[in-house]
């Protein structure tokens, strides 16, 4: 099951954000004033900004196993709609695609039901930020992390650090 939990709150070109930690997932931001695209779709967005484009900046990593093969700011873009989330990550001139289905729980939760990045089957997870670990277990409200989307034969392996 995913509870959500507050962790922190910021104050970003006067809006209020507050930064929910899931128990399996990254950590999401709501404003309760998200955008509504064409499509019906909400959007929110991390609090840095690309100048050029006007979506957050991050710090992204791909890896091979437990090496690090390239790292680099990029350009991250998420939103959710009924029964599920998705998150576009601009780096190096690739664009990965994450996508979660949810579903509610008996006891009003959700769970993540499925993991894809880009159409295939993948697994979410966690790295500690400075020594790259994988983390099993409870986060520490204050710790740096990756939050990192993985297929299951690792060629693709992506990574963000949220700013």
């Amino acid at each position: 099951m995913r509870r959500m939990t507050p962790v922190g709150l910021k104050n970003v070109k006067g809006r209020d954000l507050r930064k929910v930690q899931n128990d399996s997932g990254p950590p999401l931001l709501s404003s309760g004033h998200e955008k509504i695209d064409s499509a019906g779709r909400a959007h929110s967005w991390n609090s840095q900004r690309s100048p050029q484009c006007g979506y957050p900046l991050a710090i992204c990593y791909t890896f091979s196993g437990d090496k690090v093969l390239k790292t680099g700011p990029c350009v991250v873009s998420s939103g959710y709609g009924a029964g599920g989330t998705y998150q576009t990550i601009r780096f190096q001139d690739r664009e990965y695609v994450t996508e979660l289905a949810t579903e509610m729980t008996s006891s009003g939760g959700t769970r993540t039901v499925w993991t894809t990045l880009n159409g295939n089957k993948g697994t979410e997870y966690v790295r500690d930020a400075r020594w790259y670990n994988i983390i099993k277990g409870a986060l520490y409200p204050d710790g740096e992390y990756l939050y990192c989307t993985k297929t299951p034969n690792g060629k693709t392996d992506i990574c963000v650090k949220y700013q």
